[in-house]
């Protein structure tokens, strides 16, 4: 996964989060979660192998 990926998934699940909270659905809040997830973890290991 590229830095560019990460970051485009980062911002998608920001964007679902942010509609989530402004149209209070609550599946759509669960669903943005994962990518960020994702991200995070993703993020964690992009730097445990860099160390």
């Amino acid at each position: 996964m590229s830095v560019l990926g990460l970051l485009l998934t980062f911002i998608i699940g920001i964007l679902m989060l942010a509609i989530g909270k402004i149209v209070k659905k609550k599946w759509l809040m669960m669903i943005s979660i994962f990518p960020l997830a994702i991200v995070l973890y993703s993020i964690v290991l992009l730097v445990g192998m860099s160390l």
